[in-house]
């Protein structure tokens, strides 16, 4: 059972893990942005464990580099994390968040703006059975979408796997 973040000012803050922090008075703040993707192919949906991830699955993604769109950052982002190249999906927005995560070796939070979208198109021949190496050190899987309740999810994408349908 994750600890339950920190209110500070109405705002919740988190490291990785979901244990809450109160920030410190000298703490860094920065803002940042990401892109997300979700996959879903023959009834499963791509996931991605980071090795930083302390084995909880996400949702391929990351941060937008200045110049980028949403969508050319979740494009760029996915095919990082998977090996996949997704330049012909047609993405559609389905949900948005602000996070506060916390990193207590650098003393600092981020405000987090992560935008994800579902990916269509007929990207069959991506599907593969079991866990493969990913191309930045972590794991990728299809998971069934039956099976998402049973998978270790981190606690930020929770919110946006159940805003686009796959969790209730």
């Amino acid at each position: 059972m994750l600890h339950p973040c920190k209110k500070v000012d109405g705002v919740e803050y988190c490291n990785r893990d979901g244990a809450g922090y109160t920030p410190s008075e000298t703490c860094k703040v920065f803002r940042r942005e990401g892109a997300f993707i979700f996959l879903e192919q023959q009834g499963k949906l791509l996931m991605v464990k980071p090795v930083d991830g302390r084995s909880y699955w996400e949702i391929p993604g990351g941060g937008v580099d200045e110049g980028e769109t949403f969508q050319q950052a979740a494009i760029r982002e996915f095919g990082e994390e998977t090996g996949f190249d997704l330049i012909s999906a047609n993405l559609e927005p389905v949900f948005e968040q602000r996070i506060y995560l916390y990193h207590r070796k650098e003393d600092f939070y981020w405000n987090y703006d992560q935008n994800y979208f579902k990916a269509s198109g007929d990207f069959s021949d991506l599907v593969f059975e079991g866990i493969k190496e990913a191309p930045e050190e972590g794991h990728i899987q299809w998971v069934n979408r039956d099976e998402l309740q049973n998978v270790k999810i981190k606690h930020t994408v929770i919110p946006a796997l159940k805003a686009a349908g796959y969790l209730l």
